[in-house]
């Protein structure tokens, strides 16, 4: 095969995927001698891209062949950089978007994952003038947890180096393609053309490894278990290599063992024999540390009877639960749901004797306190695990527990959540259709997550028993929302503030609501806004058809709009564009002396955008004057304005446009009438 570049070898294979012995990427590293690697690299392929110097060789490329996959066992940092380089040349190539997806780590899921984010947002990420990593980071996709991956901060480090390098794109692209005469190009050997046998393989990429970290934790854990728990001693040893170990294979067979390793180490976190903060991966060197004398016979118990049921039963929710909680064992909402799960099977021996209908309201509603509860500190992740002890005792009557009003709160979990959970509890209590309206609405609502209260207060359900005034509401609101977004989220803003200002506060800034329904995030969202259910909300809903054409009606309301253009609001509800002078992920906006900023990221300490000049802006674009500039200083106190033909600023303060002489800085005009934006843009064309 004449393969000697990145192109050629992606169209090859299926799949490029650097196998999960090799080492991390490490030419992103930030030490001097990578530094310096890094910057000789991207010089010799710039150089061999745009100049007349021989075509660089990157040298061997050589790996094993199977099943239309390629695994490198020498070449992986090279063949990493050029991914890289090629997301950054054919970022606005959707042609490129499958065949750069065939590149992948096997190691980690984490490095999967961002690889594939990265392929799918390649354009959005290079369409901005900062740098790629803080563009990345500070997006809705991006993981917190993938900050610690070393491959995806590496990666970044390495994204940021090649934007720098400020290569010639266009010649880029068309030398990345080149298959004739390749200016940077490598030596490809599969080693089945050596005859090079699997054993060999085995043995180039192993290198003798030594016991991995799950065996030697099976061996300390099973060696104190006959002391612990005598009476499960040989079923445990039977099942950690038989029906235990086909669990954790089918949930990643290429990962299995450290699957197996995370859901131990997520039973001991939550036992608390071992120390654990958010978002940060415990290191395996926990299997060396803890003390395997403090495992007590409760802990062995509650193992066998977890995996047990895991194995034997057919409930895919508490499946699904702990399989995302080995995905990402350093989040504490995860854990706390692994503990749900665990704890309701901690005393159940048999698994098919588990109450079903008990296991699944003990499991709703313990989700529904989770996910929209911002369990972030240390501290709130041990007080939820208390109040999971605290209920325990009533997880086979869970409903009726919480209906009887025996218990006021739950210490790490959201107050208003919990409250709402006993609200319901006394509905579904009433009888099997109110249990059943409850249920329905919160799978018909799952941007929510459970989370129903707007219908709930609006219908004021628990006390007037009008079911059909609820099941409205939620109609209503479930033909606004997707799974995970607003139908069309602009749109719903718009038509919100046509009735008010239905900002939330966020610190010193207002936000317009993101569309992420995560409670972790540090902006409140759509749903956070819904869910306090307010009476701009409902409004809204009270003015919604559920039968009839979402679109057609919110593009109604703004129609018949009479917000006056004094009123900032105006900006946003006449000119949609001006939503995207903010992150997606932040929506800010700052009330700076009746001038309403546009934040365009999480603070105001950088360039920031005056709502009503950027209003103006696109109001003299639309009358045909393009001779102007726009000038904005740094920080909410800098200094904003147009000027126009180059004889006026034009700045807005204390809620007026002013228009000062651009030689002597006198003023010479201000706004004075309701309809601002008119009378301004009248005065400036008598001058142009």
């Amino acid at each position: 095969m004449n393969i000697n570049t990145l192109i050629v070898l992606l169209e090859e294979y299926d799949k490029i995927e650097v196998p999960r012995v090799q080492r991390d990427y490490v030419q992103g590293r930030k030490d001097e001698h990578s530094t310096m690697v890094r910057k000789n690299l991207l010089n010799d392929i710039q150089c061999a891209f745009e100049t007349d110097a021989a075509p660089l060789n990157l040298s061997f490329i050589y790996g094993k062949e199977m099943d239309k996959k390629f695994y490198p066992v020498d070449g992986q940092q090279r063949l990493t950089t050029l991914f890289l380089l090629h997301i950054y040349a054919f970022a606005e190539d959707n042609n490129k978007t499958d065949l750069l997806k065939r590149f992948s780590y096997e190691a980690r899921t984490t490095t999967r994952d961002f690889f594939i984010k990265l392929v799918e947002h390649r354009k959005e990420i290079f369409s901005e003038t900062a740098l790629p990593s803080s563009v990345i980071t500070d997006t809705a996709w991006f993981i917190e947890a993938w900050k610690y991956d070393p491959s995806v901060k590496h990666a970044l480090t390495m994204l940021d180096a090649i934007v720098e390098q400020n290569f010639n794109l266009n010649n880029l692209k068309i030398q990345l393609e080149e298959r004739e005469n390749p200016k940077v190009l490598f030596q490809f050997l599969s080693m089945e053309d050596f005859g090079m046998e699997d054993n060999l393989y085995i043995k180039l990429n192993a290198r003798g490894r030594p016991l991995t970290a799950f065996e030697n934790f099976k061996s300390k854990f099973t060696d104190k278990c006959p002391q612990k728990c005598p009476a499960l001693c040989d079923e445990i040893k039977d099942n950690l290599d038989g029906k235990w170990a086909d669990l954790f294979w089918s949930i990643g067979e290429d990962n299995f063992d450290i699957f197996y390793l995370a859901f131990f180490e997520i039973i001991f976190s939550n036992s608390k024999l071992i120390q654990t903060e958010p978002n940060k991966p415990i290191t395996k060197n926990w299997i060396y540390g803890i003390d395997y004398n403090s495992i007590s016979n409760d802990i062995y118990t509650t193992v066998r009877n977890t995996l047990n049921y895991l194995t034997e039963s057919d409930s895919s929710e508490a499946y699904h639960i702990i399989e995302k909680a080995l995905h990402t064992p350093s989040q504490y909402t995860h854990k706390v749901l692994f503990y749900a799960v665990s704890k309701f099977l901690s005393d159940e021996p048999q698994p098919h004797s588990v109450n079903k209908q008990a296991f699944e309201d003990w499991i709703r509603v313990i989700k529904n306190l989770v996910n929209n509860s911002r369990i972030e500190e240390k501290e709130h992740y041990l007080n939820s695990i208390d109040s999971i002890d605290i209920i325990f005792e009533h997880k086979n009557n869970l409903i009726e527990y919480l209906a009887s009003g025996a218990l006021n709160s739950l210490p790490g979990f959201n107050k208003e959540q919990f409250l709402e959970e006993c609200s319901k509890a006394v509905i579904m209590h009433k009888g099997s259709t109110e249990h059943t309206a409850i249920l329905e609405a919160e799978k018909k609502l799952p941007y929510f997550n459970g989370q129903i209260r707007a219908a709930l207060y609006y219908s004021n359900l628990e006390q007037s028993n009008d079911i059909t005034l609820f099941n409205n509401y939620v109609d209503k609101i479930s033909i606004i929302f997707d799974k995970d977004n607003p139908v069309d989220d602009n749109l719903l803003r718009r038509a919100l503030l046509t009735i008010g200002d239905y900002t939330l506060g966020v610190g010193r800034y207002k936000t317009l609501c993101i569309y992420d329904p995560n409670e972790n995030s540090r902006t409140p969202s759509l749903k956070r806004l819904f869910s306090n259910h307010g009476e701009i909300v409902k409004s809204l809903l009270d003015s919604l058809d559920s039968s009839r054409n979402l679109q057609d009606q919110l593009k109604q309301i703004i129609q018949n709009s009479n917000v006056p253009q004094n009123d900032w609001r105006y900006c946003f509800i006449e000119y949609p564009s001006l939503f995207g002078c903010m992150k997606p992920a932040h929506l800010r906006i700052l009330d700076n002396y009746r001038e309403m900023l546009l934040i365009p990221n999480k603070s105001s300490s950088g360039k920031n955008y005056s709502l009503y000049l950027q209003t103006l802006q696109i109001r003299l674009v639309n009358d045909g004057i393009y001779n102007y500039d726009y000038h904005h200083d740094e920080g909410a106190d800098g200094d904003r304005y147009l000027t126009v033909e180059d004889t006026f600023n034009v700045r807005f303060s204390n809620g007026h446009y002013i228009i000062y002489d651009t030689h002597s800085d006198k003023e010479i005009w201000r706004s004075s009438t309701v309809d601002l934006i008119d009378e301004t843009l009248s005065y400036i064309k008598t001058i142009v």
